[in-house]
């Protein structure tokens, strides 16, 4: 079985990293029959519940979500636009510099469309954080003399910074429609031609070495029996930011089957607000769910989310 991943998350802002996947973006990935996300499922055999393949298909979806960065997108546009002299043509509007044009340079690359990037250095955000990165937003193709084609048709933006308390941030957000297929992209996402939309949220204390990370999103899936993995605002940290299960986070997961039917997964994780993570429902498994009717339980490794060295992103 193979997993192709375009994990779909809204993307919001530095102070709220990750909203959760509305209901309408869930419908969108349900086959042509038109069953409703949460519809009335035929559930009194299990609708085809495999617990052993869920598992195994959501544990993949998790393995690999934090790989799914918008740095990878910030390098790219830096290769591929490497070549500017008289092409393409600059313009500012809002204290924003941006190139909108069509035409190629004496060097061989050609413009098409707009586009422009964003340096943050320092940036107060809300809450008392303070953000630097970077962001590319824009609309247009960016073929490079040697054939190298760069495609944008949203933004991208990836942040580091600290919290009040001295807390390492980390922020990832990008709308799909990216694509390169140049050097820069070799072992990234971008290699394997996929078109993410996904945030991702991340905290280190230098103090204690906790950790915590939020991210959304959905997983098309390549499988006889599911079709796509919804994670909805999975929130995961451990002990040493006081989470009382470490082992399991805060969130659901939802998984639609080759039938059109879709399954909730609800974990019983604590949530950063310090609800949830009762000891006694501190398992690692979620209940699972086909409307109103519990099919049984589903359970999934989430260690790979915490499982980083010096970035949460990029491994």
């Amino acid at each position: 079985m193979r997993l192709s991943l375009l994990l779909l998350a809204a993307c919001g802002t530095p102070d709220e990293p990750a909203a959760t996947v509305p209901a309408e973006d869930r419908e969108e990935i349900v086959p042509e029959d038109d069953t409703p996300y949460l519809g009335e499922a035929d559930a009194d055999d299990g609708g085809g519940f495999d617990a052993d393949e869920v598992q195994q298909v959501v544990g993949q979806a998790v393995e690999a979500a934090r790989a799914l960065h918008a740095a990878s997108v910030i390098t790219a546009y830096a290769e591929v636009t490497a070549d500017m002299d008289d092409c393409p043509t600059f313009y500012s509007s809002d204290g924003i510099d941006y190139w909108y044009d069509s035409c190629e340079t004496a060097g061989g690359t050609a413009y098409e469309g707009y586009a422009y990037t964003s340096d943050y250095v320092d940036y107060e955000g809300g809450g008392g954080n303070i953000w630097s990165g970077e962001e590319v937003n824009g609309v247009a193709t960016v073929v490079s003399a040697d054939g190298s084609t760069f495609e944008a048709a949203g933004t991208a933006t990836v942040l580091s910074g600290t919290n009040e308390a001295g807390q390492e941030l980390y922020y990832s957000a990008m709308s799909e429609g990216f694509a390169y297929d140049g050097a820069a992209a070799d072992g990234t996402w971008l290699a394997a031609e996929l078109s993410p939309e996904i945030a991702m949220y991340a905290l280190v204390d230098p103090a204690t070495g906790g950790r915590a990370l939020v991210i959304t999103g959905r997983a098309i899936v390549d499988s006889d029996t599911l079709h796509a993995v919804v994670l909805d605002d999975i929130t995961l940290f451990d002990e040493a930011l006081g989470s009382t299960c470490p082992t399991e986070p805060s969130g659901t997961v939802s998984v639609l089957d080759a039938e059109g039917v879709w399954t909730d997964l609800v974990f019983d994780g604590p949530d950063l607000d310090g609800g949830g993570g009762e000891a006694e429902d501190c398992d690692g498994c979620a209940a699972a769910w086909q409307g109103a009717d519990y099919l049984g339980e589903a359970c999934i490794d989430f260690s790979a989310l915490l499982g980083w060295e010096d970035t949460p992103f990029g491994e």
